[in-house]
């Protein structure tokens, strides 16, 4: 069937399926070939049709949470998961997001696997990952449709999200987070026995690439100099020394030293 080959071709999954060969064969069927993708709720909203979407919920408003579709997604994981651009000028994906959350999608909706991490909405929309921005693009309204669902309330504690995303310098991500509320009190979601802080496994990984910048920023916010790698399980200065990278060694003395003193103080005036 077209409609579920196009919409299994047209979304990142996550997985070693990931490349952009997928995408532009879904990109194909969508440009020369839509009059065979049937026209429901899960194509009009990777697509953003957002006539097709508003005329359905008015007909049905419980297809704003039906799973659905060869993934079995609701439609706004689809949306946010889907990297085709339709050639059409009336349709919006971001838009289309829009009328979504306003029926009542939840902006947290996500799908999970076995290994245990979350995969969100704001998730989908941003994108990238252990396969790269090629394989794993962002959407194409990424860091627009990300603000749209922290608007609407979804949690900035997206392990997976900052995970994907911290594989280069650029700290944007990290910023929009903190920006919604991300603070050293979150605990990493993809195991929920651990009391791993998520800022200090953001710390461990910009420590060992020399992400010096990042580093003085997860610092700045709250991020723990004295924790111990999520990975290694050595401490954050161990590793800086070991990589040679001695700014960010130095850095991490000094707000260790900060913390000391803090603690000492608190402990004096009591």
């Amino acid at each position: 069937m077209v409609t579920d080959e196009f919409l299994t071709l047209a979304c990142l999954e996550y997985t070693d399926q990931d490349c952009s060969e997928r995408y532009a064969q879904a990109q194909t069927i969508l440009d020369r070939q839509p009059e065979h993708i049937e026209p429901d709720i899960y194509t009009a909203a990777i697509i953003g049709d957002t006539d097709t979407v508003r005329h359905l919920l008015k007909q049905d408003p419980l297809l704003i949470g039906q799973k659905g579709g060869p993934r079995n997604w609701d439609p706004l994981l689809y949306l946010c998961y889907g990297r085709v651009i339709s050639p059409r000028a009336s349709h919006n994906t971001l838009e289309t997001a829009k009328v979504l959350l306003a029926a009542g999608a939840d902006p947290n909706t996500n799908f999970t696997y076995p290994y245990g991490s979350i995969f969100t909405a704001v998730t989908g929309a941003l994108g990238e990952g252990e396969r790269g921005p090629i394989n794993q693009p962002p959407h194409q309204y990424n860091f627009e449709l990300a603000k749209l669902l922290l608007d609407a309330g979804a949690t900035p504690n997206d392990g997976q999200a900052l995970y994907n995303r911290m594989f280069y310098e650029s700290d944007e991500t990290i910023k929009l987070l903190l920006a919604y509320g991300l603070n050293a009190q979150h605990k990493i979601n993809w195991d929920l026995d651990s009391q791993y802080v998520t800022l200090d496994f953001l710390l461990g990984h910009a420590v060992k690439e020399n992400f010096q910048s990042r580093v003085a920023l997860l610092l700045e916010h709250g991020a723990n100099p004295d924790s111990m790698d999520y990975y290694s399980q050595k401490s954050h200065y161990e590793n800086a020394v070991a990589e040679n990278n001695l700014q960010i060694a130095t850095l991490l003395k000094q707000y260790s030293q900060t913390r000391q003193q803090d603690r000492s103080e608190l402990l004096g005036n009591k």
